[in-house]
């Protein structure tokens, strides 16, 4: 009993140091591209970013009005990588920040709402937020919104 007592941490550390080892050989990129995402701390802030998108659709889904809905994306965008957010809603066009530098923009995500109704997402050159948060946003957001678009509360709210 003594015995198997004093070899049980080392044997345990072998097993371990055995298992990365075997890992590592069988050379899946998987494993590599796990273990970068840890080092660099990437992991963490994916995971940050998955909650935040979750909190906005969640707040999304609560809001009553178009305006209240705006307030939400107005505050969460820059979250996300973008410089600039437009929604235009039955002709009412809001824009945040409202002196928008668009010669700056790099790339353009138009969101298409339903009956002609858009949401236009600009990122500018250099920004370093990570594309795919970019693009989970903006998915998030046309699946979120075309709905507060259709209610005669929300509509009446818009005008």
């Amino acid at each position: 009993g003594v015995a198997h007592g004093r070899l049980a941490g080392p044997v345990l550390i072998l097993f371990v140091a055995g298992a990365i080892y075997g890992i590592h050989a069988l050379g899946y990129v998987e494993f590599g591209t796990a273990r970068r995402l840890a080092l660099a701390g990437s992991f963490r802030r994916l995971l940050n970013a998955q909650i935040s998108l979750d909190t906005v659709a969640r707040e999304l889904r609560a809001a009553s009005t178009v305006g209240e809905c705006w307030r939400h994306l107005e505050t969460a965008y820059p979250s996300f990588g973008f410089a600039s957010i437009e929604l235009e809603v039955d002709g009412t066009r809001m824009v945040h920040p409202p002196e928008a530098d668009l010669s700056r923009t790099a790339w353009v995500v138009n969101v298409n709402l339903k009956n002609g109704n858009h949401l236009l997402l600009r990122r500018d050159a250099g920004m370093g937020n990570h594309t795919t948060l970019a693009a989970a946003f903006a998915e998030m957001v046309q699946k979120e919104l075309p709905a507060k678009l259709e209610t005669p509360k929300a509509k009446a709210a818009s005008a």
